[in-house]
């Protein structure tokens, strides 16, 4: 186990939360260092996803997961409200989930049995012996149950029927809640993706300084579509908090159950602030 280095980091993480891809860039500063003074140099994008194109350099898919996961048809899931709530979180969602060691939060870490995501699970249904599978199912496109204010109408409709007939159990139509699985989904996509760039930071600033980065404060910043309500906004910070305490991230403070240090930034804002930055 590589030590943890004495000087204390403060890291921002800025999660773009996507219907088809995902992706993650962060900024691991100094503790105490004025906003003012953080440069766009300071800004990286976390990489190296699983099943991810590492030999070409100028694939953009390189900085980007499909928002994708693949999991047995019958899984059952959890209400958000007993995720948020629930103590200790030492696995995942799923019933046969995925368990955390007790480490140190700046350890490298895996996970064990956890379900296929991003581009393994993009990979797995691409290939022909997969479409004959009838065990597994393939899940996208949930991001946009969120707020189903009609926007997605057709598409939201499709997605229901396709979660009640592979996670329903059997429940009819009209009294099948999606929003369950759906909040379910995502807690378990983001504790993947939030893991896997917990790993990519450890490793690749331990290198750097030859100790691991001792990250006392982290502070997240979630893009979000500027037409979603309120209780979408709710939901999905909850989402967060709950991955965030699955993926045992460091330097994360709760008020409430709930991450204390979050910001929502509409995706207006966000893609104003990169061509700024840029």
């Amino acid at each position: 186990m590589a030590p943890t280095g004495d000087k204390q980091y403060h890291l921002i993480l800025s999660i773009d939360f996507g219907e088809t891809n995902s992706a993650i860039c962060y900024a691991l500063i100094p503790k105490g260092m004025p906003p003012e003074d953080i440069l766009p140099e300071n800004v990286e994008t976390v990489t190296s996803y699983p099943n991810s194109p590492l030999n070409r350099k100028g694939d953009p898919m390189r900085l980007e997961a499909a928002t994708e996961m693949v999991y047995p048809r019958g899984t059952k899931f959890r209400s958000l409200a007993e995720l948020v709530t629930n103590e200790p979180m030492n696995n995942l969602v799923m019933d046969s989930g995925y368990e955390v060691d007790a480490t140190d939060e700046t350890e490298i870490e895996e996970l064990s049995d956890r379900p296929l995501w991003g581009e393994e699970a993009h990979a797995h249904f691409s290939k022909c012996s997969s479409h004959s599978d009838n065990s597994m199912c393939l899940v996208g496109g949930f991001k946009k149950m969120f707020d189903r204010s009609g926007m997605h109408s057709a598409h939201n409709d499709r997605l229901i029927e396709n979660l009640r007939i592979n996670f329903g159990q059997g429940i009819p139509m009209e009294k099948f809640s999606p929003d369950k699985v759906i909040h379910s989904i995502t807690v378990d996509y983001l504790t993947c993706i939030l893991h896997h760039a917990k790993n990519f930071i450890i490793l690749k600033h331990g290198g750097i300084y030859g100790k691991r980065p001792n990250i006392v404060s982290t502070e997240t910043v979630i893009c979000v579509p500027i037409t979603w309500r309120q209780k979408a906004y709710r939901d999905l910070q909850s989402c967060m908090t709950v991955a965030m305490k699955l993926a045992r991230f460091p330097g994360v403070s709760l008020e409430g159950n709930i991450i204390e240090k979050v910001m929502l930034l509409s995706e207006p804002e966000s893609g104003a602030l990169w061509l700024l930055s840029g």
